[in-house]
């Protein structure tokens, strides 16, 4: 149930909750999770303090811009916070997605982006040797077109499928 917690200092209203994903505070219409703290004792000033770390990690998610091609690439530092990152903004076009990441692995990081943003498009990226995609995976339309392998040595392919997905361009 959700526990009304009161306005930020910009004047959105401020709730905590436990959701499919786990325990959030709400503020306007983005989320932050909770990783330690508890959604039914959790005091206003405590989540002013989650939702200042949250507004600064989303500031400095943007890694490079490239304004005239109209793209921005953007990092997360585990699966949890990629789910976090896309629940509050599903504008994303395609995600490039390691296999090994500290909590969530990199399948189940794409099963939940993709409910959350059923139209995102997913690249594999990475260094396990003996991975292969798993059928769930691959009805979602992840193929081989999709997997490439660490390390890289030439970064152009992986830049020309990331701006076919991104234009719609579905070509392998």
């Amino acid at each position: 149930m959700q526990r009304k917690l009161g306005e930020t200092p910009e004047g959105e209203p401020g709730s905590a909750n436990i959701g499919r994903f786990g325990p959030y505070v709400r503020y306007g219409d983005k989320f932050a999770s909770m990783r330690e703290d508890d959604p039914y004792t959790i005091t206003l000033e405590r989540a002013l303090v989650i939702v200042a770390e949250k507004k600064e990690a989303d500031a400095n998610r943007i890694i490079l811009d490239f304004e005239d091609e109209g793209m921005q690439v953007n990092s997360a530092g585990s699966g949890e916070e990629a789910v976090d990152i896309a629940r509050n903004d599903s504008s994303f076009d395609v995600c490039i997605m390691d296999m090994r990441l500290p909590g969530m692995n990199g399948d189940a990081t794409i099963r939940s982006l993709h409910e959350i943003c059923p139209g995102l498009k997913f690249i594999i990226h990475t260094g396990s040797a003996d991975y292969s995609i798993p059928d769930d995976l691959r009805a979602i339309g992840i193929d081989e077109k999709q997997f490439f392998a660490k390390p890289l040595m030439d970064m152009t392919p992986l830049a020309e499928r990331v701006a076919a997905l991104a234009n719609g361009r579905d070509q392998g």
